[in-house]
């Protein structure tokens, strides 16, 4: 027996207690390769999934890249011109980061001193959705370059992500939801009734803890439903068999619904969409 965990999930962070900052991890998973080395302090390199086995079973990975301090400083800093409000426009601004800058780590100057956990889980899918960066730092010196990411940047990448004025299905987690986003979301439709159809992907732990706080009956009552160990992309779950077009906040399934499902995605973050979707 190898002592394995059956977790499927694609945010370990928010499921497992957590090693000491400068411990070493691998995961396959972007999303949370990115996070962990930006937000966790965590040193892992973006490992395929056979990588990312080999090292579970040795309990070695090997020594390059992000695992190396001097790779963990950006060269290149992105910074905004334009004021960050909603998760969306975290997504946004790392699917330009990830597209723009081609190197281990990129500086990310969005004015916060600390991003909440919705925020940072948003940049670190989108950066690892459109291009290959395993890490974004705050950090911005002297010999940094510095990119401006405009509103028309912005505009041009939602122009291209964003290919259905509505949607036939809202689909929330990718990544996959965890504590924070189902209590905005139960708080959001609290006492309303979701007009669409609503598919909410989080891992069991996840959905177990929030059963117990109350927050799965709240949001099942409002015509939530939750499906747990799974994604919202790449799988059979989601197709243009049942569905022509989909609503959600989230970048990366953007991204994926449109290229790998090939079905129409209409973007917006999450409290336009249940402002719009609920009553």
């Amino acid at each position: 027996m190898l002592g394995t965990t059956t977790s499927f999930t694609c945010v370990p962070y928010e499921i497992f207690d957590i090693p000491e900052k400068g411990t070493a991890v691998s995961f396959a998973e972007s999303n949370a390769a990115v996070f962990s080395n930006s937000i966790l302090g965590l040193l892992t390199n973006r490992e395929s999934a056979l990588s990312a086995l080999a090292s579970s079973i040795t309990g070695k990975s090997p020594y390059s890249n992000l695992l190396m301090d001097k790779f963990r400083h950006a060269k290149v800093t992105v910074k905004p011109d334009y004021e960050l409000a909603t998760e969306l426009d975290y997504g946004l601004l790392g699917y330009f980061a990830g597209n723009t800058v081609r190197d281990n780590c990129i500086g990310i100057n969005a004015g916060e001193e600390k991003l909440d956990t919705i925020k940072a889980k948003a940049l670190s899918a989108a950066i690892g959705t459109s291009g290959s960066c395993g890490m974004f730092t705050k950090e911005e010196g002297t010999k940094q370059e510095v990119i401006s990411c405009g509103k028309e940047e912005v505009f041009t990448i939602k122009d291209e992500l964003n290919t259905a004025e509505d949607g036939d299905l809202i689909a929330l987690g990718s990544p996959q939801l965890g504590l924070n986003e189902l209590r905005l979301l139960a708080a959001l439709i609290e006492g309303k009734r979701l007009k669409k159809r609503c598919i909410i992907f989080c891992a069991r732990a996840i959905h177990t803890q929030a059963e117990h706080l109350g927050l799965i009956d709240r949001i099942e009552h409002a015509g939530g439903e939750f499906m747990c160990d799974s994604c919202t992309c790449l799988t059979p779950l989601i197709t243009q068999a049942d569905f022509d077009s989909v609503i959600t906040n989230s970048v990366k399934a953007a991204y994926y619904l449109n290229h790998s499902n090939r079905i129409g995605v209409c973007l917006k973050d999450l409290k336009t969409i249940m402002k719009e979707c609920a009553d």
